[in-house]
């Protein structure tokens, strides 16, 4: 299995990124920028949802209505708002507000059963992201990770979420890492940013990892890769 922690300290893996200037606006919702559909979905310049960039093509195009994500008003408790729910066939995943002016995590299987907690306590729970039968969430310093199908269940120590949620495809998993300096991105599979300034935001797909730099969004490939 790819998912597994480690430490690394040293230079990126990546071959030297490019700069994605046609979709690097800000987005009003923090949702943004995301997958959908294969797609990688951005931004114009009135910060609304409407670039389209095919992810290994680097192709772009616009669409005249924004982006938007499914609603679930069966949800309850309701998910926050602009918070992210993930869908997978087992199921899908919401954060809600806690107690103690926190987050939970809940999950609704497709057992259409009760809804429950799948991680509550003190701190936040929250970003969870899904690909294939994974399940991948922040945790108060951790990344919980769940396999869906096969039950399997892993933590990888590290404080992060601070700006992004993680990024998952498929085994694949990257994060946010606070360095004494600057934000780098650390992958599973040593796949590592680490260069001046912050580096949030990634979006993993394959063997590219999109990123956000200095108000632009960047694309790096893991070294080496074709």
């Amino acid at each position: 299995m790819l998912i597994t922690a480690f430490v690394v300290m040293g230079l990126a893996t990546a071959d030297p990124p490019i700069v994605l200037y046609a979709a690097s606006s800000l987005c009003a919702d923090p949702r943004y920028p995301a997958l959908d559909g294969g797609l990688l979905i951005a931004c114009d310049k009135r910060r609304l949802p409407t670039v389209r960039l095919h992810p290994e093509t680097l192709d772009k195009s616009e669409t005249e209505t924004p982006h938007s994500w499914p609603s679930h008003p069966i949800l309850l408790p309701h998910p926050r708002p602009l918070s992210p729910v993930a869908q997978l066939q087992a199921g899908v995943a919401w954060v809600a507000n806690g107690k103690a002016d926190d987050a939970d995590l809940w999950w609704l299987g497709s057992d259409a059963g009760a809804p429950v907690i799948l991680d509550g306590g003190p701190g936040d729970q929250h970003h969870p992201i899904a690909s294939g039968d994974w399940l991948a969430w922040v945790s108060a310093g951790e990344i919980a990770i769940w396999n869906t199908a096969t039950g399997e269940k892993r933590r990888i120590p590290t404080n992060t979420g601070f700006n992004a949620a993680p990024t998952i495809d498929g085994e694949l998993l990257c994060w946010e890492v606070r360095t004494q300096d600057d934000i780098d991105i650390h992958c599973n599979d040593k796949f590592i940013i680490a260069r001046p300034g912050h580096q949030t935001h990634p979006i993993r797909v394959g063997e590219r990892l999109f990123f956000r730099e200095n108000d632009r969004l960047m694309s790096a490939r893991k070294k080496g890769s074709p």
